[in-house]
């Protein structure tokens, strides 16, 4: 993923709205390194990026308390501009 956020960075300087990333930390697809490399290289563009891997889930959040999660940070973000309190 790193090299993919470097080779991106271009397509990444033309995002302009604030991006919200929820993960499961055991999603195989996506891992936390992917995660964290996207986060880095969206701050060092100065971009609102606000990112959240829950450990215990998967992908698609499978377990209620996550998706719980997921709906209360999504609906923060689009009621306030911020996903953490």
């Amino acid at each position: 993923m790193m090299d993919r956020c470097r080779r991106s960075r271009s397509a990444l300087e033309r995002i302009y709205a604030k991006v919200l990333e929820n993960f499961g930390g055991l999603d195989r697809g996506i891992t936390p390194d992917d995660v964290h490399a996207f986060e880095a290289t969206m701050q060092s563009l100065g971009k609102p990026v606000d990112a959240k891997i829950y450990p215990d889930a998967g992908h698609a959040f499978e377990t209620p308390p996550t998706r719980e999660g997921t709906n209360r940070r999504t609906l923060r973000m689009r009621n306030t501009g911020r996903a953490r309190s």
